[in-house]
């Protein structure tokens, strides 16, 4: 459990959720909550077990961090946390959690070990507060390789896993999976019935797509490849994507507005999708990118889908699209 465990807190799980669930029904019940800088979230599964994944902020803001957080906690109907897991070590992951050990017992603590970005005030936290914490329960150091109990997800919703493989420095957000983390697990994934949703672009692409077809487990990429608009449709990286998609091992979600934001005109985009529907119109799926993280002014979600429906050329691609492709991918 303590593995699998550890693999949530650094994943993002592709979820389905039923039209209909209640506590009586013993569901897998997730809880985003906002603090303000990194999310926390709550897991609880159908047998009880809880997992909190980062504890906001600390210093004036920790008592209301705090406040949040126990918030879910109490509407969870927990008396107890059975493991907290830290994902990594700023300021607005960890910053509350002695508050909230004040509040609630925890049983288990769960991080990546040292600290790798040196800071007196993480340091201190570290080996003083931190360090008094776990002393007093249970702690586990996740490491690259612990096996992974991933079997009973798909039965509560759980469709797939999210990884980024970002070309550049710092694209890569601190404490994602990684690409290495993808072909680790790709093998418990396949197991499970799961797929994996991949965070790339078209220049990261050419290099790891041999391994990305040799994997056991259907790839999903995101943002259309992070396609370089003013590169067009023949740069290396777009038509090793395209030939990816053709092969039908790999699907492509359409969301092309980030792709899009320095483009004098969104239109620009219509070819790169235009493309991807000759290559394989069957491994397409649509998304709005909601809530629209980072994009200011805030996309509309109807205007996105309206332009998605124009430049699918037909209403026969668009429901293959919008409806048939995603009961197959999601079912």
């Amino acid at each position: 459990m303590r593995a699998a465990l550890a693999f949530l807190s650094t994943l993002v799980l592709v979820v389905v959720f039923p039209a209909a669930q209640t506590r009586a029904a013993k569901s897998l019940d997730i809880y985003v909550i906002d603090v303000e800088g990194g999310n926390a979230q709550l897991w609880v599964t159908p047998s009880g077990d809880s997992v909190l994944v980062d504890t906001g902020n600390g210093g004036a803001a920790a008592v209301r961090d705090a406040d949040r957080i126990m918030a879910a906690v109490n509407d969870a109907g927990l008396k107890e946390l059975n493991h907290l897991t830290t994902t990594h070590y700023h300021g607005d992951h960890y910053g509350a959690m002695e508050e909230v050990a004040r509040r609630i017992p925890i049983r288990h603590y769960i991080d990546h070990g040292a600290n790798v970005q040196p800071s007196a005030n993480v340091d201190g936290f570290l080996q003083k507060v931190y360090a008094d914490l776990w002393g007093k329960a249970t702690h586990t150091v996740a490491k690259p390789g612990d096996k992974v109990a991933l079997p009973g997800l798909r039965d509560h919703g759980v469709r797939g896993a999210r990884f980024s493989h970002r070309s550049g420095p710092g694209t890569n957000f601190a404490g994602s999976a990684s690409f290495d983390d993808l072909q680790a697990l790709a093998p418990a994934l396949a197991d499970a019935g799961l797929h994996a949703e991949l965070w790339t672009d078209c220049k990261a692409l050419p290099a790891i797509a041999p391994q990305l077809l040799a994997l056991p487990v259907p790839i999903v990429i995101d943002h259309m490849g992070g396609f370089d608009v003013n590169a067009g449709t023949d740069q290396p990286g777009f038509r090793t994507l395209l030939e990816l998609l053709a092969s039908g091992k790999v699907w492509v979600k359409l969301c092309a507005y980030r792709n899009l934001l320095d483009a004098p005109d969104w239109q620009a985009g219509r070819a790169f999708q235009q493309r991807m529907i000759e290559a394989n119109p069957e491994r397409l799926v649509w998304g709005s990118d909601w809530p629209h993280l980072r994009v200011t002014p805030t996309p509309d979600a109807a205007q996105l889908l309206s332009m998605f429906r124009d430049w699918a050329g037909n209403e026969a691609i668009a429901g293959r699209v919008l409806r048939a492709n995603p009961e197959r991918l999601y079912r």
